[in-house]
Protein backbone atom coordinates (compact mmCIF):
# COMPACT_ATOMS: atom_id res chain seq x y z
CA UNK A 1 0.00 0.00 0.00
CA UNK A 2 1.34 3.22 -0.74
CA UNK A 3 2.43 5.81 1.62
CA UNK A 4 0.75 8.92 -0.38
CA UNK A 5 -2.38 9.95 0.95
CA UNK A 6 -5.07 11.23 -0.81
CA UNK A 7 -5.57 15.15 -0.54
CA UNK A 8 -8.88 15.90 1.43
CA UNK A 9 -11.77 17.40 -0.52
CA UNK A 10 -11.84 21.32 -1.05
CA UNK A 11 -15.09 21.41 1.46
CA UNK A 12 -13.48 19.67 4.63
CA UNK A 13 -10.11 22.18 3.84
CA UNK A 14 -12.32 25.02 3.99
CA UNK A 15 -13.83 24.08 7.15
CA UNK A 16 -10.59 23.62 8.60
CA UNK A 17 -9.33 27.16 7.84
CA UNK A 18 -12.22 28.62 9.04
CA UNK A 19 -11.81 26.98 12.38
CA UNK A 20 -8.57 27.95 12.86
CA UNK A 21 -9.21 31.53 12.25
CA UNK A 22 -12.40 31.71 14.52
CA UNK A 23 -9.92 30.32 17.17
CA UNK A 24 -6.90 33.13 16.95
CA UNK A 25 -9.71 35.80 16.38
CA UNK A 26 -11.61 34.57 20.15
CA UNK A 27 -7.85 34.17 21.18
CA UNK A 28 -6.67 37.40 20.30
CA UNK A 29 -7.50 40.30 23.07
CA UNK A 30 -9.58 43.28 21.33
CA UNK A 31 -10.28 41.49 18.35
CA UNK A 32 -8.76 40.81 14.84
CA UNK A 33 -4.88 41.47 14.83
CA UNK A 34 -5.62 43.64 11.48
CA UNK A 35 -7.72 45.82 12.32
CA UNK A 36 -6.57 49.36 13.04
CA UNK A 37 -9.31 49.48 16.37
CA UNK A 38 -11.20 46.59 17.90
CA UNK A 39 -15.10 47.03 17.44
CA UNK A 40 -16.83 48.54 19.84
CA UNK A 41 -17.60 45.71 22.66
CA UNK A 42 -14.81 44.30 21.92
CA UNK A 43 -13.08 45.06 24.46
CA UNK A 44 -15.73 46.02 26.73
CA UNK A 45 -14.56 44.19 29.71
CA UNK A 46 -10.77 45.37 29.65
CA UNK A 47 -12.19 48.67 29.53
CA UNK A 48 -14.30 48.23 32.30
CA UNK A 49 -11.54 46.35 34.09
CA UNK A 50 -9.27 49.74 33.52
CA UNK A 51 -11.63 52.38 34.19
CA UNK A 52 -12.28 50.71 37.94
CA UNK A 53 -8.48 51.04 38.62
CA UNK A 54 -8.39 54.64 38.10
CA UNK A 55 -11.58 55.42 40.27
CA UNK A 56 -9.86 53.52 42.83
CA UNK A 57 -6.39 55.66 42.44
CA UNK A 58 -8.28 59.02 42.41
CA UNK A 59 -10.40 57.62 45.78
CA UNK A 60 -7.41 56.45 47.68
CA UNK A 61 -6.40 59.54 50.40
CA UNK A 62 -3.19 61.58 49.91
CA UNK A 63 -1.09 61.41 52.63
CA UNK A 64 0.33 64.68 54.14
CA UNK A 65 4.19 65.59 54.02
CA UNK A 66 6.42 64.53 56.86
CA UNK A 67 6.08 66.55 59.94
CA UNK A 68 3.14 68.73 58.54
CA UNK A 69 0.54 70.02 60.64
CA UNK A 70 -3.52 68.37 59.24
CA UNK A 71 -4.85 72.06 59.66
CA UNK A 72 -1.64 73.09 57.51
CA UNK A 73 -1.86 73.53 53.55
CA UNK A 74 1.18 71.79 51.67
CA UNK A 75 3.63 74.60 50.63
CA UNK A 76 2.41 76.88 53.20
CA UNK A 77 5.25 78.63 55.45
CA UNK A 78 5.96 78.30 58.26
CA UNK A 79 4.92 81.41 61.03
CA UNK A 80 8.00 83.47 61.36
CA UNK A 81 9.90 83.06 64.98
CA UNK A 82 8.83 85.84 67.23
CA UNK A 83 11.60 85.46 69.64
CA UNK A 84 14.06 85.77 67.03
CA UNK A 85 12.23 88.89 65.22
CA UNK A 86 12.47 90.87 69.13
CA UNK A 87 16.31 89.93 69.34
CA UNK A 88 16.66 91.27 65.89
CA UNK A 89 14.45 94.79 66.63
CA UNK A 90 15.89 95.17 69.84
CA UNK A 91 19.54 95.25 68.28
CA UNK A 92 18.78 97.66 65.28
CA UNK A 93 17.05 99.73 68.22
CA UNK A 94 20.37 99.52 69.79
CA UNK A 95 22.56 100.30 67.18
CA UNK A 96 20.13 103.18 65.94
CA UNK A 97 20.37 105.26 68.97
CA UNK A 98 23.96 105.04 69.46
CA UNK A 99 24.79 106.06 66.08
CA UNK A 100 21.60 108.96 66.70
CA UNK A 101 23.73 110.25 69.71
CA UNK A 102 27.02 110.32 67.74
CA UNK A 103 25.50 112.26 64.57
CA UNK A 104 23.75 114.55 66.56
CA UNK A 105 27.17 115.13 68.80
CA UNK A 106 28.94 115.87 65.38
CA UNK A 107 26.28 118.46 63.99
CA UNK A 108 26.80 120.02 66.74
CA UNK A 109 30.31 120.30 66.70
CA UNK A 110 29.94 121.27 62.65
CA UNK A 111 27.34 123.53 63.58
CA UNK A 112 29.53 125.42 66.02
CA UNK A 113 32.89 125.46 63.59
CA UNK A 114 30.41 126.98 60.84
CA UNK A 115 29.80 129.37 63.26
CA UNK A 116 32.87 130.51 64.32
CA UNK A 117 34.51 130.36 60.69
CA UNK A 118 32.05 132.11 58.63
CA UNK A 119 30.23 134.18 61.04
CA UNK A 120 32.55 135.28 63.83
CA UNK A 121 35.98 134.92 61.45
CA UNK A 122 37.24 133.37 64.75
CA UNK A 123 39.94 131.23 63.21
CA UNK A 124 41.38 134.20 60.62
CA UNK A 125 42.64 134.32 57.26
CA UNK A 126 45.49 132.89 55.90
CA UNK A 127 48.26 134.02 53.27
CA UNK A 128 45.81 133.16 50.33
CA UNK A 129 42.87 135.31 51.91
CA UNK A 130 40.75 132.27 53.04
CA UNK A 131 38.92 131.92 56.42
CA UNK A 132 40.74 129.20 58.23
CA UNK A 133 39.31 126.63 60.06
CA UNK A 134 38.85 126.46 64.11
CA UNK A 135 38.21 123.54 65.62
CA UNK A 136 39.51 121.74 62.64
CA UNK A 137 38.76 120.58 58.92
CA UNK A 138 37.97 116.91 60.11
CA UNK A 139 34.82 117.45 61.56
CA UNK A 140 33.01 117.87 58.38
CA UNK A 141 34.42 114.55 56.80
CA UNK A 142 33.61 112.72 60.23
CA UNK A 143 29.71 113.98 60.10
CA UNK A 144 29.87 112.39 56.64
CA UNK A 145 31.09 109.48 56.99
CA UNK A 146 29.11 108.88 60.32
CA UNK A 147 25.63 110.31 58.74
CA UNK A 148 25.90 107.62 56.11
CA UNK A 149 26.67 105.07 58.97
CA UNK A 150 23.25 106.62 60.44
CA UNK A 151 21.31 106.04 57.29
CA UNK A 152 21.79 102.38 57.39
CA UNK A 153 20.82 102.12 61.13
CA UNK A 154 18.05 104.14 60.42
CA UNK A 155 17.09 102.15 57.68
CA UNK A 156 17.47 98.95 59.40
CA UNK A 157 15.49 99.92 61.85
CA UNK A 158 12.69 101.29 59.79
CA UNK A 159 12.45 97.80 57.47
CA UNK A 160 12.43 95.37 60.37
CA UNK A 161 9.63 97.76 62.60
CA UNK A 162 7.83 98.28 59.04
CA UNK A 163 6.98 101.70 59.86
CA UNK A 164 5.39 104.15 56.91
CA UNK A 165 7.80 106.17 54.65
CA UNK A 166 7.69 109.47 56.10
CA UNK A 167 9.14 107.97 59.45
CA UNK A 168 12.17 106.84 57.60
CA UNK A 169 12.28 110.70 55.66
CA UNK A 170 11.80 112.33 59.56
CA UNK A 171 14.57 109.90 60.92
CA UNK A 172 16.92 110.51 57.77
CA UNK A 173 16.87 114.82 58.04
CA UNK A 174 17.53 114.21 61.96
CA UNK A 175 21.00 113.20 60.98
CA UNK A 176 21.51 117.22 59.42
CA UNK A 177 19.35 119.35 61.97
CA UNK A 178 20.92 120.48 64.72
CA UNK A 179 19.07 118.92 68.14
CA UNK A 180 16.44 117.06 66.01
CA UNK A 181 18.19 113.94 66.35
CA UNK A 182 18.09 113.83 69.75
CA UNK A 183 14.62 114.47 69.99
CA UNK A 184 13.73 112.22 67.41
CA UNK A 185 15.34 109.58 68.96
CA UNK A 186 13.58 109.37 72.22
CA UNK A 187 10.45 109.35 70.37
CA UNK A 188 11.50 106.80 68.36
CA UNK A 189 13.03 104.46 71.10
CA UNK A 190 9.31 105.03 73.07
CA UNK A 191 7.07 103.84 70.05
CA UNK A 192 9.54 101.01 69.14
CA UNK A 193 10.13 99.93 72.83
CA UNK A 194 6.11 99.50 73.08
CA UNK A 195 6.19 97.50 70.45
CA UNK A 196 8.86 94.99 71.08
CA UNK A 197 7.96 94.43 74.64
CA UNK A 198 4.32 93.68 72.70
CA UNK A 199 6.17 91.14 70.35
CA UNK A 200 7.90 90.01 73.27
CA UNK A 201 5.08 88.85 75.68
CA UNK A 202 3.17 87.28 72.84
CA UNK A 203 5.90 85.12 72.16
CA UNK A 204 6.57 83.95 75.32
Amino acid sequence: MSAWRRPPPRRAWAACCCCSWARCWRAWPCGSPWRSSPPADACRGERQSTDDERTSVSNEPTSAPTGASPGTPTGASPAPDAAAWVRTARGALTRYRVMAWITGVMLLLLTVEMVLKYVLHAGGYDAEGELRPVLGAWIAYAHGWIYVLYLATVFQLWSTLRWPLGRLVTMAAAGVVPVMSFVLERRVHADADTRIAAAARTSA
